[in-house]
Formats: structure tokens, C-alpha cells, sequence
């Protein structure tokens, strides 16, 4: 069962590539090379946070690994990071999205840099919001899609949200937004006593066609 907590955000490190500055009446490719990282600590004090406190004190913290006479905890303990983009300042060059007559994203992939987080995230969730929105549940975010982990090197495609799409075309016209990566990581003690350790990593791509 899902269990909610509000976490310190992380922000992510982002370098936003335009690929094709220029509007075409051809599909073309804009790159948001974003990388979210999680560490096992940032699982670890996320579950913390889902834990009751009266048995966190009763253990003495989180102990690692799990003690086997200590209950059971199975959580699905979500993990999310943000950052900033401003298509003005795109290293690729500046991409003005802003008067384009028509707009469409056509695709949105994220690709997985590092796999090595273990227990393996469950859920890998893209949001859109407005500039300094730090948390999924802040107002005006927005679920772009979901879909499951891809392994290391492997990329996915996100299933998009119909309200998602749109929100994300508004936020490419407005050229400043921010891009929140959620991961849900599935934590049974009784199957993985261990902390979670290692990272997972990833990147978003988006591709859009506009015309002039």
C-alpha cells in the first residue's frame, strides 16, 4: 500500500540541449539532458519518514539490515527530485517555442544512466510545473506519464497523460518550467533486509513538432 510523505527535495543538475533551434515544419528533436540521481540514503530517510515513530525510536533508528524479530516493514517509498529549465538559455542555443503555430510533443523517453540501486525502483514517474515547484504535490504540477524502470543503457518511453501532454506544450510555449522526476522504490524487509544502496539515474528526451 502507497504511503505519502513530504521529503526534502533533491535538485537535479540539468544542461538543456537544443538540437534544432529553428522551427520546421519537420518533426525535430529537443533534448533535456536532466539527471536525477538517487542514492540509497535518499531511500533510506524517505522511509524514514513512512516509518511510525514510535517503532523507529523502539529500533533505535533504521537499523541495517533489518533485525528478524523487529515487524515487518513493506513500503513503497517514493523518492523525488526537480530542475529548473529555461529554454532562453539552452546550450544548444536559445529555442523560442513561445510563437510557434502549432506545438506537439510527440514523444517523451527517459533513459536509465545507472541501474545500481537495490532494491530496484518500482515506478518511474515525469511531472511538469511551474519555476521553483520542488514537490509533485506542489500547486500547478502536473503527471506528464509514467511507466516502469528501465534497466542501465536501456531507454522507455513514458505513457502520456492527456492532461500531462497539454501541460507540457503550455510549459515549452512559456520556455520556463520546472521537470520533476518521482521514483517509487518497493522496500520489504523480509526480502531485502539490507538498506537500500547504490544509485539509479536518469534522463528525459522530449520530442516535439512545431510549425512556424
Amino acid at each position: 500500500m502507497m504511503k505519502k510523505a513530504m521529503m526534502k527535495p533533491m535538485r537535479a543538475t540539468l544542461a538543456a540541449a537544443a538540437l534544432a533551434a529553428a522551427c520546421s515544419s519537420a518533426p525535430h528533436l529537443l533534448e533535456i539532458d536532466a539527471t536525477y540521481r538517487y542514492a540509497g540514503d535518499d531511500v533510506v530517510n524517505g522511509a524514514a519518514a513512512l516509518v511510525p515513530v514510535e517503532l523507529v525510536q523502539q529500533l533505535g533508528g533504521l537499523p541495517d539490515p533489518w533485525p528478524p524479530g523487529a515487524p515487518r516493514l513493506d513500503l513503497d517509498v517514493p523518492v523525488e527530485a526537480a530542475a529548473p529549465l529555461d529554454l532562453r538559455t539552452a546550450s544548444g542555443g536559445p529555442l523560442d517555442l513561445a510563437r510557434a503555430k502549432t506545438l506537439r510533443v510527440l514523444e517523451v523517453t527517459a533513459f536509465a544512466d545507472d541501474d545500481s540501486l537495490s532494491p530496484a525502483p518500482s515506478t518511474l514517474e515525469l511531472y511538469v510545473g511551474p519555476t521553483g515547484a520542488l514537490h509533485v504535490a506542489d500547486k500547478g504540477v502536473v503527471l506528464v506519464g509514467r511507466q516502469g524502470v528501465p534497466a542501465a543503457g536501456q531507454a522507455g518511453a513514458f505513457l502520456l497523460d492527456v492532461g500531462g501532454r497539454e501541460a507540457l506544450e503550455a510549459a515549452l510555449r512559456a520556455q520556463t518550467f520546472e521537470l520533476l522526476f518521482r521514483v517509487v522504490v518497493p522496500w520489504d524487509t523480509a526480502a531485502h533486509p539490507a538498506r537500500p544502496s547504490g544509485t539509479a539515474a536518469f534522463r528525459a528526451r522530449l520530442t516535439l513538432e512545431s510549425l512556424p
